[in-house]
């Protein structure tokens, strides 16, 4: 509701919260904790912070690269770490 009336601060507030408490419940690798720091990231590219958009969707993609393949090193280094 908040997204759809343009209030971008409270819409960031409340994924926030929401990613604090799926992570704190549900663990980190719960796919909850996944689809709202992508809804973050998406909130924080509407604001123009592109910066932490970057930062989330780098973090979102390093952890479903480790859940598929391991930890991350110089053998499967995926694209976006180079």
């Amino acid at each position: 509701l908040c997204q759809n009336q343009g209030k971008a601060e409270e819409v960031e507030h409340y994924y926030r919260r929401a990613l604090e408490i799926y992570a704190t419940r549900l663990g980190p690798d719960d796919p909850n904790v996944a689809k709202t720091k992508n809804n973050l990231a998406s909130c924080y590219l509407k604001q123009g912070k592109y910066q932490d958009a970057e930062t989330l969707y780098k973090e979102i993609l390093t952890r479903a690269h480790e859940k598929e393949f391991g930890s991350v090193n110089g053998d499967n280094k995926p694209i976006w770490m180079h």
